[in-house]
């Protein structure tokens, strides 16, 4: 970037020669310097003050390109980032301030993703489980899915998903493989329009179910996405979690206790199934039936490896579709290929939503195993991403709302043609018209008289005339535009249920508003109603004597007995109820206005807001740094391990004008001058040194501690809330957005995220595609079973069994992870120390939720700082080698002994 000349000194038009300048540019990537170049100073052309070297020229701020999912973008230019539009304006995104919908996704068997983005299984018992239910008495929804023995591809033993019930204030409805049912009564034309709800077949393989906050996309037995406005933010729960922004408290149960998942699903159980008690501890599938394993990862690799899905890679991560492959394959039957192809299916849904086609059709051998045979006759064809907007004619009189946000895929009829009541592709002009009143079809051109109107069929709707006629309503009753089915009488008063309706409102005769329809078909006040006595009416205030017990009818076509009687009345029975009211008060569980962010081994990093990632990047980039500059952190990532394992050996924390340094194997410095082992204080921070940990705490809400090796953890107070940025996040209560990136745009994918936070230019590393993502356990396969072994103390055996009680199983999995990565991928030096340190990130863990587990024993890193030799070599060059073996001296070596591997 600079431009060096031993010759004649000439520069570049709108370059300026510097005899001695650093040789780390500025650039529009790290407009707000806060790290020293470490490099001494060189004889070069360089950019003037205030000018960014960009792209081979120099540049003001305000000219800065924007940065978006790994790709450049010119000031001005536009794009959607979620439900916003963004514009670049001086190097940064100006994004409009919309609350965006949150989905829930239900995909394959029992894959789960929560509006707030966390991702789970559930091991379902046959029974019904609530997804989304409203808490809102204004917000009347729940959505159910019920669960019964598998059938083809996945094997009896096992439990799927059969049906999804839908039930609002005025409607329950049922979809299922067959078809569905609105109120009981199935829908052979597969669609219901109302008011408040459409229900239509959107493709020969999904249902759409279109409310007035809510939308569902359903393909039975396959995939569901439940979408929510964001007015039921933060109220609503069930397996699709709480719709709050926030990722940690998904998986809390009604005592505000963080559980297991399996606790937290048994709570959304309905009442009328007998579901007893599952374990808490559930085996991947791929280690119960291992015989499945060879042949899952034969199909599931097409999800990487297929050429077709290559472009989408940079913008929706296929790490997550391809375990659900794994998962769902290793319970199918053998050979059984059809549980891959949901999952495929799932991810190039996932692609076109965000603007990536994937034909991924015209890959022979897949359109092969996941064949799809269009209705016969019906003149539909197959469609990789079909608009939600006009597919029947049915629905030309009462279209969607926002019906070009989502696609779906399936058979459906070309371009200008319709679905018609008989399943069969028309043109516009032909299409048939339905009558809500009489709930019938009806051909093109068809004329009918309704309620009043001369009507003709056109184009699929109804085009009428008024009709020259008076109408006349019964009694005092009114013509109404909206009537429905459920015109309130003084029959239903007494009825506890509300009125579910059928059909749609319809023109017709009915009462005015506050008044009820008497036997007689007049409209009275509610009070003025008579009661039943069998077959008879008896008038208000009516004294009826049945035995001992005289009943007064008061007037709202309700029998209470009479004051007289001794029977309790209802108000005194009402007090008894109150009187036995439990003052009970249940555990709530607070969470402090503390938060802390960390960054350990190779390297991984858990946010203020609770995102658990991992990035290989070797470049210095800032952990955390306040908006406001008050403080920043940075970190660099060294070599640690081959092919490309990066580690976290270098933390600097610039604060009150001081440079504190903390580098691995090194004393810390301030400002180049080493820390005493008494540590240091000064007026605004003191550093004091334990066991393990060097601590930095400050006078601001700021604390640091490192751990002299590739921990580094940053606690801050809450007077920092949405005040600070970088890799940590930006501590605002709100998980959903922690990949803000220096352009202020919101990354779907981490190394574009922490590429952005760079704090001086360096290649970004990509980690999206299949060759940049391999893992460190399959390039180094002699440690897999040792480092599955030595990780396997986190999430089984009696150490950290209290701790895994009280920890959500998603969290234990990724502390794992993280191990076994971290204990492979180590192989250039410290191999047991980056075990250690990874199995030290859990137990820390453990002790900040209140279960402190004594871990280290002469059999697992007993001393810190007893660190193992590198085993990255040919171990058969070494066979033969005692002082090699001596060097081996922790559980590495014992492995690879005992399975005679050295």
């Amino acid at each position: 970037m600079y431009l060096f000349y031993l010759l004649a000194i000439t520069c570049p038009e709108g370059f300026e020669f510097d005899e001695c300048t650093a040789p780390c540019p500025r650039t529009c990537g790290n407009t707000d310097e806060i790290s020293d170049c470490d490099l001494p100073c060189v004889a070069a052309c360089r950019c003037p003050v205030g000018k960014f070297y960009e792209n081979g020229k120099c540049i003001n701020k305000e000219e800065c390109p924007c940065e978006y999912e790994g790709k450049k973008f010119d000031e001005n230019s536009t794009v959607k980032m979620d439900c916003n539009l963004c514009v670049c304006k001086y190097g940064k995104w100006v994004c409009e301030k919309q609350e965006c919908p949150g989905t829930c996704t239900i995909l394959g068997r029992n894959s789960i993703k929560t509006f707030d983005n966390l991702d789970y299984t559930i091991e379902p018992v046959s029974c019904r489980y609530t997804l989304v239910q409203s808490k809102s008495t204004s917000l009347e929804l729940k959505i159910s899915l019920e669960f019964g023995p598998c059938s083809s591809p996945y094997l009896d033993e096992f439990n799927c998903s059969t049906g999804l019930k839908i039930e609002t204030a005025n409607l329950f409805a049922k979809i299922t493989k067959k078809g569905f049912f609105v109120n009981g009564n199935y829908r052979s034309d597969n669609s219901f329009f109302s008011k408040e709800i459409i229900i239509k077949q959107a493709s020969s393989l999904f249902y759409v179910v279109d409310g007035l906050d809510f939308r569902i996309l359903h393909y039975a037995g396959a995939q569901t996405y439940i979408t929510l406005k964001s007015n039921y933010r933060g109220l609503v729960e069930g397996l699709c979690g709480n719709f709050d922004s926030n990722i940690n408290n998904e998986l809390v149960s009604r005592t505000g206790l963080l559980v297991h998942k399996t606790k937290f699903a048994q709570e959304f159980i309905a009442f009328s199934c007998f579901a007893p008690q599952r374990d808490d501890v559930e085996s991947e599938p791929c280690e119960v039936n291992i015989n499945n394993e060879d042949e899952a990862k034969k199909y599931c690799s097409y999800i990487p490896f297929s050429k077709q899905f290559q472009y989408c890679f940079e913008i929706v991560p296929y790490q997550k579709y391809y375990d659900q492959c794994m998962r769902d394959m290793c319970v199918s039957e053998i050979f059984n290929p059809n549980a891959m192809c949901v999952a495929l299916q799932a991810y190039a849904k996932a692609c076109a939503d965000n603007g990536a086609i994937i034909n991924w059709r015209e890959n022979s051998t897949l359109n092969e195993v996941c064949s799809l045979e269009c209705p016969v006759g019906s003149g539909q064809i197959y469609t990789e991403c079909g608009s939600l907007c006009e597919t029947t004619c049915h629905e030309l009189s009462q279209p969607l709302t926002d019906c070009n946000s989502e696609s779906v895929f399936g058979c459906r009829c070309p371009n200008g043609t319709l679905l018609n009541n008989q399943k069969k592709c028309v043109k516009i002009e032909y299409c048939t018209c339905f009558d809500k009143y009489t709930q019938l079809h009806y051909d093109a051109g068809t004329s009918l008289r309704r309620k009043g109107d001369d009507c003709v069929c056109t184009r699929g709707k109804w085009i009428c005339q008024e009709a020259k006629e008076e109408i006349i309503c019964p009694k005092n009753q009114i013509w109404s535009m909206n009537a429905t089915s459920c015109q309130e009488t003084c029959a239903t008063l007494s009825k506890p249920e509300k009125c579910v309706f059928f059909s749609n409102e319809y023109e017709g005769c009915r009462c005015e508003k506050d008044l009820v329809m008497s036997p007689n078909g007049s409209c009275i006040d509610r009070d003025a109603c008579p009661c039943p006595y069998g077959e008879t009416w008896m008038m208000p205030k009516s004294i009826l004597k049945i035995g001992c017990k005289e009943l007064l009818e008061p007037g709202v076509a309700i029998w209470f007995t009479s004051p007289q009687s001794n029977s309790p009345t209802h108000a005194s029975l009402e007090s008894t109820l109150n009187d036995d009211d439990d003052d009970d008060d249940d555990d709530v569980y607070v969470v402090s206005g503390e938060t802390t962010c960390w960054a350990s081994g190779d390297p991984h990093y858990f946010t203020f807001d609770g995102i658990h990632y991992t990035f290989e990047g070797d470049c210095e980039y800032v952990l955390t740094e306040a908006v406001d500059k008050t403080f920043a952190i940075t970190i660099k990532n060294i070599k640690c391990g081959f092919p490309a394992v990066t580690c976290t050996k270098d933390v600097v924390v610039y604060l009150l004008n001081n440079k504190i340094h903390f580098v691995m194997d090194k004393i810390p410095t301030i400002d180049g001058v080493k820390i005493s082992d008494r540590g240091i204080a000064t007026s605004g921070f003191s550093i004091k040194k334990s066991d393990f940990y060097y601590s930095l705490f400050t006078n601001i809400g700021l604390t640091v501690q490192w751990d002299q090796g590739t921990r580094v953890y940053v606690h801050l107070a809450e007077n920092w809330m949405g005040k600070v940025q970088g890799l940590c996040g930006n501590f605002d209560r709100d998980s959903t957005n922690d990949f803000m990136s220096r352009y202020e745009s919101i990354e779907r994918v981490p190394s574009a995220f922490a590429h952005s936070w760079r704090v001086f230019d360096c290649p970004m590393v990509p980690q999206n595609k299949p060759e940049n993502n391999v893992h460190p356990c399959v390039y180094n396969s002699i440690r897999k079973q040792w480092a599955m072994e030595s990780c396997g103390t986190i999430k089984k055996g009696p150490l950290f069994a209290s701790c895994r009680n009280i920890l959500p199983d998603n969290v234990v999995k990724e502390y794992y992870e993280d191990c076994l990565y971290d204990a492979c991928g180590c192989n250039l030096g410290g191999d047991c120390e980056c075990l250690c340190t990874a199995v030290a990130n859990f137990a820390t863990k453990c002790a900040t939720n209140g279960v402190p587990v004594n871990w280290r024993s002469s059999e697992l890193c007993v001393d810190q700082n007893d660190i193992c030799v590198s085993v990255a070599q040919d171990l058969d060059c070494v066979e033969n080698d005692e002082s090699f073996l001596k060097t081996l001296r922790r559980p590495l070596s014992r492995y690879l002994q005992a399975s005679g591997k050295i």
